[in-house]
């Protein structure tokens, strides 16, 4: 009764309102009999096909804002070639235990927050939203874990061979 009456006032097909409230109720966690599911058991798990889809997919889309973590004879070029800014943060280049990665696409050190969840772990390639510089020095935003096996497939213009 519902589907028809909101067939008639949208001109949509029975089908295409049915496909719509099966999908609704998947993203939404509702179940046929009402109740809903937790969203902890709908959540992606780490480790899963799904989980390791949505990271590629991350890469696919921003294969321009791929980061190395930096080698120590690396992180040195970089603490050297780094100045100083005018408000006393060392842009990156002081001395520090932190972890340091290189974009592709700049030619600076930027690192991973400490709130981030992949700070303690720092994986040798992350995908990032953007690069925030703060007053100390600059972080990446928005960083996700990535295999530097699936950059020459899906970033062919950042890998080499050698």
């Amino acid at each position: 009764a519902v589907a028809s009456a909101t067939v008639g006032s949208s001109f949509l097909s029975p089908h295409a309102i049915a496909a719509v409230a099966e999908a609704t109720a998947a993203i939404t966690g509702r179940r046929d009999d009402g109740e809903k599911k937790d969203p902890a058991s709908i959540a992606l798990e780490v480790g899963t096909a799904g989980e390791s889809a949505l990271r590629r997919a991350l890469l696919c889309g921003w294969a321009d804002r791929v980061a190395k973590r930096a080698k120590a004879d690396e992180a040195a070029r970089l603490n050297a070639a780094a100045e100083k800014d005018e408000d006393g943060g060392d842009g990156g280049g002081g001395r520090t235990k932190a972890t340091r990665y290189r974009p592709a696409m700049l030619d600076l050190a930027v690192f991973l927050h400490p709130s981030s969840s992949l700070h303690r772990t720092s994986p040798d390639f992350v995908v990032y939203v953007d690069v925030l510089q703060t007053a100390k020095r600059p972080y990446l935003a928005g960083a996700t874990a990535v295999e530097g096996s699936w950059l020459v497939d899906d970033a062919p213009a950042l890998s080499y061979l050698s």
